[in-house]
């Protein structure tokens, strides 16, 4: 997990540790959201390996919007989770209760790189 904005050594991180998690069998889980997140998801993808993407909206909803077609692929070959149902209006503390599940429901977290204001802190201390 990490920063939306994530600078270049930030995304070579983040494909190398989720390349090392695929060679050995290990699901990646993310949040879905621009930077470090779509790059973690999309080199599982990329390698044959699996990903679960967490998301802080209802199933039905798309944010960010630009991830739209990797939502989709995540939840046709893999596995997309919300705890939002459908019709729920989506506001800013939905997401660091979407990062307090992904931290429930994986054995470590790794963060690739985040400012002192990032929602990956929250993972971070859940």
């Amino acid at each position: 997990v990490g920063s939306r904005k994530v600078s270049d050594l930030g995304v070579r991180r983040a494909r190398k540790i989720s390349k090392f998690l695929v060679e050995n069998n290990i699901t990646v889980v993310s949040g879905l959201a621009e930077g470090v997140d779509a790059t973690a998801h999309k080199t599982a993808i990329e390698l044959g390996g699996h990903t679960i993407a967490v998301i802080g909206t209802p199933l039905d909803k798309y944010f960010p919007a630009a991830n739209k077609n990797l939502q989709g692929i995540i939840a046709k070959d893999h596995l997309l989770i919300s705890q939002f149902p459908v019709g729920y209006p989506t506001t800013n503390k939905d997401f660091p209760i979407r990062n307090r599940t992904m931290a429930l429901i994986s054995d470590a977290t790794i963060i690739i790189e985040a400012n002192e204001k990032s929602g990956t802190r929250h993972q971070g201390w859940e």
